[in-house]
């Protein structure tokens, strides 16, 4: 399964460079006073391809919203999502790159355009759970996913946590994560998934929240911990998801009851 994986991140990457090729920069750049001749010429200083995630990094946040065209982005993004599968979260926060195909309005664009921007995400989204192939955490891109105003059903229903060791691992950290905090006194915060980005999105959050609570998560977790107990750090990081999963469920029963 890696290969395979790995494979399709690969070939995904190259769709988005076919798709977009007949975009170029506009002969006569925009942007905020903030975006000066320097950052204009260093975003044209190489090929696509060759540019860096240096010299994209600043266009990466500011793009559209205080720095050139729509046009532009499109131009610029089978590199910017190329850059961000190689160095996951040190192009920026990887949910304000995503994010901005939201500002876009992507979902109007072209259906081809749509299609390969929907294959580069299930593709980067299955080789962060069963590759370790991109930098990411399995928070940090579903969030990222999310925050592109698609349906992220399909993005769950494909994370089987015994499936592999990473899938396994993905989970461990990701209820980690999400388990409830709790205030002074002993009184425990109200249970759900609206910190940092995820607050942006109330419905991606529920959807997050009902997969995580599904009685399946306990059977997959409970196959997975026997799948891979010859492994000490994966027992380990399963039994801590165990408790970690049992204080979101136990939590989510109180707030329910409560309410």
């Amino acid at each position: 399964m890696p290969d395979v994986e790995a494979n399709s991140l690969r070939d995904a990457i190259e769709r988005l460079y076919v798709v977009f090729q007949r975009y170029r920069l506009e002969e006569n750049p925009s942007g905020a006073p903030s975006v000066n001749e320097e950052d204009h010429a260093m975003i044209r200083s190489r090929s696509l391809r060759e540019l860096t995630l240096h010299e994209l990094h600043r266009y990466a946040f500011k793009a559209m919203t205080t720095w050139g065209t729509e046009d532009d982005f499109k131009h610029l993004l089978p590199r910017l999502l190329e850059l961000l599968a190689q160095h996951g979260n040190d192009l920026n926060d990887v949910e304000v790159v995503l994010g901005k195909l939201s500002y876009a309005r992507w979902l109007s664009w072209p259906g081809e355009e749509i299609l390969a921007i929907c294959s580069y995400m299930m593709a980067l989204w299955q080789a962060v759970l069963y590759v370790n192939a991109a930098p990411l955490s399995a928070d940090e891109c579903l969030c990222s996913i999310n925050r592109t105003g698609t349906d992220i059903e399909p993005y769950l229903a494909c994370w089987n946590i015994a499936e592999s060791k990473s899938a396994a691992a993905h989970f461990a950290e990701f209820v980690r994560w999400h388990t409830p905090h709790w205030r002074r006194k002993g009184v425990r915060a109200r249970w759900n998934l609206a910190e940092g980005w995820w607050g942006e999105s109330p419905v991606g959050a529920a959807q997050v929240k009902s997969w995580l609570l599904d009685s399946k998560r306990l059977d997959e977790l409970e196959t997975a911990f026997f799948r891979f107990a010859d492994d000490g750090n994966m027992v380990g990081l399963l039994s801590d998801a165990f408790n970690h999963l049992g204080l979101i469920r136990s939590s989510a029963a109180s707030d329910e009851k409560a309410e």
